[in-house]
């Protein structure tokens, strides 16, 4: 696909159920429901995200190697910016919800 050239692919629908995901000591839950409007391409809708130990997972992966300094450093300030501390030591969740007039982050909207 050319930089200027249109998306080949045109998606209507995105729901998720439940989506469960473990690794590393960590675990993402994430649930909800976006349409997306055709064919201007809007979402709407919102999802759910929950995440147990994130930032284990990102010190596992930078100890083993599999990512470097400055990839573990945007991802844990990332994690900080668009989750919001959860129940318990090193939770996190994030909602997010898209509308006619955007996108919002646990409440923010994102620009």
């Amino acid at each position: 696909m050319s930089p200027t050239g249109r998306f080949p692919l045109v998606l209507s629908n995105i729901s998720v159920n439940t989506m469960d995901l473990s690794a590393l000591g960590g675990r993402v839950r994430a649930s909800g429901d976006v349409e997306v409007l055709q064919p201007i391409n809007l979402p709407l809708g919102a999802l759910e995200i929950r995440m147990s130990n994130p930032n284990a997972v990102m010190d596992a992966l930078k100890q083993a190697g599999l990512i470097d300094e400055p990839t573990w450093t945007a991802g844990t300030a990332m994690l900080r910016v668009y989750a919001r501390p959860g129940e318990g030591e090193d939770n996190w969740e994030t909602d997010v919800t898209f509308e006619n007039d955007g996108i919002t982050v646990n409440g923010l909207q994102v620009r």
